[in-house]
Formats: structure tokens, sequence, C-alpha cells
């Protein structure tokens, strides 16, 4: 018998393969940075908000390769996140963040168990970090995990 944990290890990456790019993969790199800008420019009370919008420009073309390379991706998004993190203190407060989210399920739809353990360990590294650094609650804590469970619910 297995164990829950060996099986997902070595689960493989999904069939078929993911398909090509298509025009809506550019236009979700093209719509985060232009909503990180604007909501930066229309918040001006969220500490931060222009160094978000950076990072937030910074790793949208992540999400071109988040179907056939979802663990680097998801690194790549995650670590930069979790750097702005360490420098200003706390978590950011733009919804344009949402975004990373697609890198989740990109993650647990077309990653390989590997990935799919390695992306959950990032997950958890970053998101400890947040609430290391910012102010949270257990409200908080819930509303996290609940929007991550969702997340990775979509993938049929």
């Amino acid at each position: 018998m297995t164990s829950p944990l060996r099986s997902i290890w070595d689960a493989p990456s999904a069939t078929p393969p993911p398909p090509r790019r298509v025009w809506r993969d550019w236009a979700l790199v093209s719509i985060v940075p232009l909503a990180a800008v604007i909501e930066a420019a229309s918040r001006p009370e969220v500490p931060w908000r222009w160094l978000w919008a950076a990072v937030l420009t910074a790793i949208a073309p992540t999400l071109l390769w988040r179907r056939t390379h979802p663990l680097p991706m998801l690194a790549i998004a995650f670590g930069l996140g979790s750097v702005c993190t360490v420098i200003t203190g706390g978590d950011p407060e733009l919804v344009a963040t949402a975004a990373m989210l697609v890198l989740v399920y990109a993650a647990v739809r077309w990653g390989s168990g590997r990935a799919m353990v390695g992306g959950a360990a990032l997950v958890l590294g970053s998101s400890a970090l947040s609430f290391a650094y910012g102010p949270s609650s257990l409200a908080d804590l819930i509303g996290a995990a609940a929007v991550l469970a969702a997340t990775i619910s979509l993938v049929d």
C-alpha cells in the first residue's frame, strides 16, 4: 500500500498535454499590469502600491509559461512576492495580486505530482511569511485557505 503523499509525489503531468498559447494568454498578460497600475493610481491609501504594481507587471509574463512550466513560474512569482513582503513588511493590498492564483491553478492542473507538492510548499511558505510580517488574524488565515481551496477545486 502506498501512502497518499507518495502517490501525489509520483503523479504524472496532465494528459493530454497543455494546449498551445492562445490569444487569451496574451490578453491576460496585458490586463494584469494595466489593472495593477490603475489600481495603484486609484488607491492612494495603499502603502507601497507602486512597488507592488511594478512586481505584478514584472511577473505577468510568467502567465505565458504557466502550463508548460508551472512550478518554475509559480516559484518566480511567489518568490518575488515574498521578497517584496519582507521589504515592505506586509501583504500586498492590491486586488490585482489575485492574478497569482492563476499560477496556483496551473501548478495543480498542468503540473506533475512533484510540481504540486513543490507548489504547495512555496505557497505555504509565502503565506507564512505574509502572516509573520503583517497584522493577521484567524479570519485572515481561514479566508486565505478558503481562497486557495476554491482555486484548486476548479481543476477538473
